[in-house]
């Protein structure tokens, strides 16, 4: 099996196959369709909450850490 055929949700962590995959790519990172409607559907005050902006922190961490190599 192909990796580069793969991604993996920064969210949630699923697999999904590019041909099937229904989502986003933010900076080069996956988040899956399900993902992104939870987020934009989401309040501060849910329990989820710091959970989710930790995992979208990751998108631009690597991203700086990228470019400052």
């Amino acid at each position: 099996m192909n990796s580069k055929s793969w991604a993996t949700c920064l969210v949630c962590g699923t697999a999904a196959h590019f041909r099937l995959m229904q989502g986003v790519f933010i900076k080069g990172k996956f988040m899956c369709s399900r993902c992104e409607q939870v987020i934009t559907e989401m309040e501060m005050d849910d329990i989820c909450y710091p959970l989710i902006k930790e995992r979208l922190k990751e998108i631009w961490v690597d991203n700086k850490q990228q470019n400052s190599s």
